[in-house]
């Protein structure tokens, strides 16, 4: 194992330190599957390092320090390290990439200057990532009473920096506030990438200690708008250990393509995160390392902050109905119940009504609309009973749809079943 040890030992003992444990979270790159190590010295981390820094392991460490052996951001009491997660939005070239790496510098030395203009704060190291870099602020211990308004802080600081980020392709907007959070570990490799690229150290100055509290004292608190309320919804209890087996984290291991509309962050993940939020799930940080593997990049898992945002099982569905081509080409079916038909005294009749006004049906979403017109056209009330024509329905649903894989997909997920009662 080659690496520059003065760096080494400087970063773990002088700037992270061990008060007590320093979290180590190796990943299975095979199995996807993690486990926690605590070092409380070097020799520990060596140890660490000489047994996992291979594949199919990926080893990540907890950057605010561990009292006792827990990974629950609730039992990390205080925070000295916050960063900026540095690197290109989309395919990211390796850092041999000399252009990649000076654009990767450029936007270190633009948040710096601009944290220092704004707030007198300097960075106490800049770190190789694997093909990103990782920017560190080391802060005096900031308990909990400041939570709430550093994660205010730091996202406003995101979104003002990145109005004049100097190449626009950069990104340092992924929310790594999180006292739990993860990164890669120093001094390791990143056995995900064929390279194997160590997450070396740039520059490391152990003095550049910054105090956040005069700061998050004179803060002004934004004020944000009232979001959408989302109608809670019915699901099996989920649990830490079976959350992976939910359908909003099985969509995700389909291998969706990033940044081609499929909606990952503002409806894949927003669902998910309202799930664990519903469920009280723990392992967040395993959650976001496991999405991290799957190729989507690190997202940060934190419960929402607006509690007028509850779970439905509608948010997957409408993505599913949205992206049915997809869902046919991979075989997801349709999870959940869709949501618009009522229960309520129905019976069916045939009446043999063919409607040649039924056609170029090409979605999910038309096929609903015209259910709904031909359930308020034909359907009518006999005694306190509701008469629907589902058979001629489904019939002329059926000879509107011109595309075969429609077709398919509508017989695979036994759709004009579930939405026959729309109205």
């Amino acid at each position: 194992m080659q690496y520059n040890y003065m760096d080494y030992k400087e970063f773990y003992t002088d700037v992270i330190t061990f008060n007590k444990y320093i979290e180590f979270r190796i990943m299975n790159l095979e199995n996807k599957k993690m486990f926690s190590l605590y070092a409380e010295n070097i020799q520990q981390i060596d140890s660490i390092l000489e047994q996992y820094d291979k594949y199919p392991y990926n080893i990540y460490y907890g950057v605010n320090t561990r009292p006792d052996k827990v990974r629950k951001s609730a039992l990390i009491p205080y925070r000295t390290i916050f960063y900026f997660d540095i690197e290109k939005d989309g395919v990211k070239p390796d850092l041999g990439n000399q252009e990649y790496y000076k654009e990767l510098s450029i936007t270190a030395d633009y948040i710096i200057e601009e944290l220092n203009t704004l707030y007198s704060l300097k960075p106490i190291a800049l770190v190789e990532s694997g093909r990103g870099m990782h920017l560190y602020y080391k802060i005096n211990p900031l308990g909990l009473d400041f939570e709430q308004n550093f994660k205010l802080w730091y996202k406003n600081v995101q979104l003002e920096l990145d109005k004049d980020k100097p190449v626009s392709s950069i990104k340092f907007l992924d929310s790594t506030f999180d006292r739990g959070r993860i990164g890669g570990a120093i001094i390791s490799h990143h056995n995900k990438y064929p390279e194997k690229p160590l997450r070396k150290i740039v520059f490391c100055k152990k003095d550049s200690i910054n105090s956040m509290e005069p700061i998050l004292n004179n803060m002004s608190v934004p004020k944000f708008g009232k979001k959408e309320v989302i109608s809670k919804g019915r699901n099996r209890k989920w649990t830490d250990e079976t959350i992976f087996n939910a359908p909003e984290w099985k969509v995700l291991e389909l291998g969706i393509p990033i940044l081609q509309g499929y909606e990952i962050n503002n409806k894949l993940l927003f669902a998910l995160k309202l799930l664990m939020d519903k469920y009280d799930i723990k392992n967040r940080d395993e959650v976001s390392a496991r999405f991290q593997a799957l190729g989507y990049g690190f997202k940060d898992m934190s419960p929402m902050t607006d509690d007028s945002l509850v779970y439905s099982t509608s948010i997957l569905s409408n993505w599913c109905l949205k992206h049915w081509e997809f869902c046919l080409e991979k075989n997801f079916l349709l999870p959940y119940a869709i949501p618009y038909s009522k229960s309520f005294r129905y019976r069916t009749k045939r009446n043999f009504v063919v409607d040649d006004q039924c056609i170029g049906l090409k979605t999910p979403t038309n096929i609903i609309d015209y259910i709904k017109k031909w359930n308020n056209k034909y359907c009518k009330k006999v005694n306190g009973t509701e008469i629907f024509y589902i058979d001629d329905m489904k019939e002329n649903v059926m000879r509107g749809i011109e595309n075969p894989k429609l077709k398919e997909w509508v017989g695979k997920n036994k759709f004009l079943d579930k939405v026959k009662l729309v109205r």
